[in-house]
């Protein structure tokens, strides 16, 4: 969304530099990994609160163009 990279473990967020950018990221398929606690997402969902009737679906169109 930012048009910037980001470096993810386990227990840290950086941004990549621009200048480290081509010797950081192998390819442009970033994906991201989400992971639920089953007794978090039961208890927010007898609260009134589900998260997969709020979630946000973003637009892909555009990578589907470029495939083409």
């Amino acid at each position: 969304m930012n048009k910037k990279w980001y470096e993810y473990d386990d227990s840290n967020v950086r941004e990549i530099s621009k200048a480290n950018l081509q010797q950081t990221v192998v390819t442009n398929a970033a994906y991201n990994l989400f992971f639920r606690r089953r007794d978090w997402h039961e208890a927010n969902i007898e609260n009134g609160v589900d998260f997969d009737k709020i979630k946000i679906n973003p637009d892909l169109s555009m990578f589907e163009k470029s495939k083409k």
